[in-house]
């Protein structure tokens, strides 16, 4: 039981699991079909009560939810042990990998030349994990650490570990270098190093879990190209295969990403059942931010089937439970989300204060590229009203940017055509052109 509210709650902290027999009408409707409804519409079943847990913390909801997915078989654990016992390196893994991560390029060469210790598999792990933390907020620093892992992981002495071990580590560390450059924005060098990290898998020991990492960045590159079917090909995959893992937080975090690309190609309902059942899963403690990137995916799935209100209800729960996992970037996304409910409701003058905070904080980040957008989309606002010459204006500021982070010419081309827009159809078909290109216009710029 313990873990069962570790695991819900991090999505309603502080609530309390009731009884057998729940008050909540949504929750009794859950109880009562559940002997009727097969395995495979299990999700479909869930999908109420699991709302009405993540938006409203309904401790009844919770608690059914929670006795349907602790109630079956557990999974079978058919990957076995996959790394060797080192409990000395993995104590001091973590210090060598902040040492390296904060050496001077010129010294960290002979420093791993003459180590015994870096060039192991509790480094290469501390290694990624450094790069991983470093992510969002510096990217190129997270490709340069990332790079330091293939090198570990490249240069292990001579039977240190067996075969399979060894070509299972570079996979893991080619896997986390193809992420590092997808974030930077070096597709092509992500794309070179997901190649190599699906050669070395192939000499491993195909334990799952080093599988479903790689679909998974292979999954998110294919979306940054562009190929969204593609990717939801590839997380479906990861999906099935997480299904017969011993971890329900993996199969919770497959289903984020299968999720993210049935949104991404409008299938918003379908994405829901999926983010419901994965909100179940996931726990907090191993990856707090993916329940934050969950609340907000739920949001933006409510909107795309018109629920506003729930939309904003996710919102609120996450500014309220989450705000201490939130950086300024996550704070001025926050923002853009809300007003892009607000303008989808038509609520228009409420839509503009926040894109009008999301853009300040986008250019107090220096994150031009979303300012940009953001501003686009708030220039449809203001061509909804009929405010073309202050939608001349935006596209001005917009065309600005876009010339200074080198930005393909069709999407210049469209904003020109929004500067001189004199109609609202005119002004959305500028706007969708230029949200269309979005994926190309981040693959032309590998050296971001």
């Amino acid at each position: 039981m313990r873990r069962r509210k570790a695991r819900l709650a991090f999505l309603c902290p502080g609530v309390r699991l009731r009884a057998v027999f729940p008050e909540c009408p949504l929750a009794r409707a859950v109880q009562k079909r559940l002997a009727s409804t097969p395995l495979a519409a299990l999700r479909r079943l869930i999908a109420p009560a699991a709302d009405h847990a993540l938006r409203e913390g309904c401790d009844d909801c919770l608690a059914v939810v929670g006795s349907i997915l602790d109630g079956g078989e557990p999974y079978a654990d058919t990957g076995g042990q996959l790394w060797p016992h080192e409990p000395e390196l993995e104590a001091l893994a973590p210090q060598i990998a902040a040492k390296l991560a904060d050496m001077p390029v010129s010294r960290r060469r002979m420093y791993l030349l003459q180590s015994r210790a870096a060039c192991t598999r509790p480094v290469v792990q501390a290694l990624l994990a450094e790069a991983r933390s470093r992510l969002s907020t510096d990217s190129g620093q997270a490709v340069e650490i990332a790079e330091v892992a293939v090198f570990c992981a490249d240069n292990v002495r001579p039977g240190q570990y067996e075969e399979s071990v060894w070509s299972d580590l570079q996979a893991i560390a080619l896997t986390g270098l193809g992420g590092a450059h997808r974030r930077d924005g070096n597709l092509w060098a992500a794309a070179e190093a997901l190649e190599e990290a699906e050669a070395a898998a192939t000499l491993g020991s195909h334990h799952p879990l080093i599988v479903i990492g790689l679909l998974e960045k292979k999954g998110w590159l294919a979306i940054d190209q562009g190929l969204h079917q593609q990717a939801l090909e590839l997380f479906a995959e990861a999906v099935e295969i997480a299904g017969a893992v011993g971890d329900r937080h993996v199969c919770g975090r497959c289903l984020y990403n299968h999720a993210a690309a049935l949104e991404i190609l409008e299938h918003y309902r379908e994405a829901l059942d999926d983010l419901h059942a994965a909100a179940m899963c996931l726990d907090i403690e191993r990856e707090p931010r993916l329940g934050l990137a969950t609340l907000l995916a739920l949001s933006n799935c409510s909107e795309g089937v018109g629920n506003f209100d729930g939309a904003l209800a996710f919102l609120d729960r996450a500014e309220r439970g989450w705000i201490r996992f939130m950086n300024a970037g996550d704070r001025a996304r926050l923002s853009w989300n809300r007003g892009r409910i607000h303008a989808a409701a038509g609520e228009l003058a409420q839509a503009r204060s926040h894109y009008a905070q999301a853009r300040q904080g986008f250019v107090e980040l220096d994150y031009p590229f979303d300012a940009a957008l953001v501003t686009l989309e708030l220039a449809a606002t203001l061509a909804e009203e009929g405010r073309f010459a202050e939608v001349g204006e935006l596209a001005g500021e917009i065309l600005d940017v876009f010339r200074a982070v080198g930005v393909e010419k069709e999407a210049r081309t469209a904003v020109h055509l929004l500067r001189e827009a004199r109609s609202v159809a005119a002004v959305h078909r500028a706007t969708a052109a230029i949200s269309r290109l979005r994926g190309t216009v981040r693959s032309s710029r590998p050296g971001r």
